[in-house]
């Protein structure tokens, strides 16, 4: 057999699944929106004679950045842009964390213009865990490399973001590796 033959056998059985539809599809079934009337908004339909509507959600979804010394300049950059991808779906709080809570969670404003990242320590996910409980997030989002002690499932929907190759530290939740890093 040439190996021609045999590089197209080899991409047959290898699966590509795009990450990022993977989220929109996970955030798309968790996110219940509800609508609203606004004046502000002019109806689609009949223009300003009636009011328009727009969007409300009732549920809370936190977004958790590793900031920790193993995560490279690139992959935080990375990060921001799944971050940033998220927003047009569903409201998200976001908080970064390394060693220990670097910032509390907080709405997320995608029209920023500059975005720092703090922290650079080590890994813990102990007090994501912590906050989602007391906060009583309905989904938590962790944006990381993997490489950190176990932790206790928080009661919500849990979504790991790894590079490629690289797996959480737990068994739970789901988990989405990014293609681009290897």
């Amino acid at each position: 057999m040439s190996e021609g033959h045999r590089e197209v056998i080899r991409s047959a059985q290898t699966r590509r699944i795009n990450w990022r539809n993977l989220l929109r599809q996970f955030y798309g079934n968790v996110a219940w929106p509800s609508r609203e009337a606004t004046r502000k908004r002019p109806n689609r339909r009949t223009g300003v004679v009636h009011p328009g509507y727009r969007k409300t959600y009732f549920d809370r979804h936190l977004v958790a950045v590793d900031t920790s010394g193993s995560i490279s300049p690139d992959m935080l950059a990375a990060f921001l842009d799944v971050i940033n991808q998220l927003t047009e779906h569903v409201p998200i709080d976001l908080m970064q964390v390394d060693c220990e809570k670097q910032t509390d969670p907080a709405p997320f404003d995608r029209h920023r213009k500059e975005f720092t990242f703090l922290g650079r320590g080590g890994t813990d996910y102990g007090p994501v865990m912590k906050v989602v409980e007391e906060r009583k997030y309905r989904s938590l989002l962790i944006l990381t490399d993997g490489e950190a002690g176990k932790v206790e499932q928080p009661h919500a929907d849990v979504v790991w973001v790894l590079p490629k190759g690289k797996n959480p530290p737990v068994d739970w939740g789901k988990r989405i590796h990014m293609d681009r890093y290897a």
